[in-house]
């Protein structure tokens, strides 16, 4: 699996969540690139090791780049959307699963 391949099913999932209603009123489809990219950046070096780590994570990377506070609940639908995925396509170790 490639970098793309994740980045492109993080955004995916952002932008069904799409917090601030950004894609609803017709933004760009790459509007959470940034976010994508600190998300994957996570996931491949800091270890996180659950669906709740990771929606923490992810209110904590929209905190950053919002200055909006969000909750691990509020970003429990998109850290369940992109932690299957991820689990699916790039396994436990964080190592690419090279038959998908």
């Amino acid at each position: 699996m490639r970098q793309s391949e994740a980045m492109a099913a993080i955004m995916e999932a952002l932008n069904a969540w799409d917090p601030f209603g950004l894609i609803a009123q017709g933004l760009p489809r790459d509007e959470f690139e940034t976010e994508a990219a600190d998300i994957y950046s996570a996931l491949v070096n800091e270890g996180i090791d659950s669906e709740q780590e990771l929606a923490a994570r992810i209110a904590a990377v929209f905190e950053g780049w919002f200055g909006e506070t969000f909750t691990a609940e509020e970003c429990a639908g998109a850290a369940r959307t992109i932690w299957a995925w991820w689990r699916e396509h790039w396994g436990r170790e964080g190592e690419a699963d090279e038959g998908a």
